[in-house]
């Protein structure tokens, strides 16, 4: 299995993830145990939290949009002739449709102002395309080795509700975070490709004391992870398609250096919203007036 280009000699050691269960049926409550979890560990893992229903919905909506395929942007994994590259599409606003609902809504948004301990608003929006059998992998990284080159300064108050729309396994390329990570502060990166890597010795160094965790996810589970954690994905070398929605928050009272980079939002007030709206909310996508990450955007925020 290739881990894009960032394996190396050091041998994975799993570990298993923590995870908690929705049931759907009674408002969903971050406990104790689940804000302990993600302090520790940098990462929340809620079984179904978006019910088999509302994700039927939100697949139909994000498949037949063409605003989507217009804007799909391709993040390639190497700087070799073997690299490869996965497609996404990411926008920074909050539409009157079903992936606002989304957002907006009180088990995902809510749960990520109460894991980070204040206000929280949108940050942006993306879709990750992997394909059949050809899609790219994504290098071991810190979202936050993206973020703070666009003025953003406190890592622990942004953080990605990740919801996967397919099926994510070890075949078909599932996220792969390390555990505990994100208490290592922000780490250098380097360019690979279109992307940024952690360093490869200070990794190696890492991956000998953090061990892996694969996060295998059925349709509607979701993942909150903190910005430094250190995550990556290997190739789909599957007939599974993979698709996966990850939205980022960012709090209110975080610090920006300079203006915001156009494709992530800058504070705008979060109406958080019932769960229900995802079930009767316009399935037609209403981002057109969105700013979209472009390919041109993609090259920018590449370390130089």
């Amino acid at each position: 299995e290739v881990m894009s280009n960032c394996e190396n000699s050091v041998s994975d050691r799993e570990v298993n993830l923590n995870e908690f269960q929705y049931d759907g049926k009674s408002q969903f409550e971050v406990t104790d145990s689940m804000r302990q979890c993600y302090l520790n560990q940098g990462y929340l893992l809620i079984r179904n939290l978006i019910t088999g229903e509302e994700i039927d919905r939100i697949k139909n909506a994000l498949e037949k949009s063409p605003i989507i395929i217009k804007n799909v942007v391709n993040i390639v994994d190497g700087d070799d002739s073997e690299a490869k590259s996965s497609a996404m599409t990411l926008w920074n606003s909050v539409g009157n449709d079903i992936i606002g609902a989304l957002v907006r809504c009180r088990k995902v948004a809510n749960t990520m102002s109460e894991l980070l301990g204040e206000e929280v608003y949108h940050y942006h929006t993306k879709l990750m395309q992997k394909t059949r059998e050809k899609a790219g992998g994504f290098c071991w990284h810190q979202d936050f080795g993206y973020w703070h080159q666009f003025g953003e300064c406190f890592p622990d108050k942004m953080a990605t509700a990740y919801i996967a729309v397919d099926p994510c396994i070890r075949a078909n390329g599932c996220l792969r975070i390390l555990p505990g990570s994100h208490k290592l502060g922000r780490l250098s990166h380097v360019t690979m490709g279109t992307q940024q890597s952690v360093e490869s010795e200070r990794l190696d160094k890492i991956r000998e004391n953090f061990p892996t965790a694969c996060v295998e996810m059925g349709p509607g589970d979701c993942l909150f992870f903190h910005s430094n954690i250190i995550h990556g994905s290997a190739r789909n070398q599957s007939d599974l398609r993979r698709w996966s929605l990850l939205i980022a928050y960012n709090c209110k009272n975080n610090i920006k250096l300079r203006g915001y980079f156009a494709p992530h939002q800058s504070y705008t007030p979060l109406d958080i919203r019932p769960e229900g709206d995802i079930l009767t909310a316009s399935t037609e996508l209403d981002i057109i007036n969105s700013t979209f990450l472009t390919q041109n955007d993609v090259s920018l925020a590449s370390p130089k």
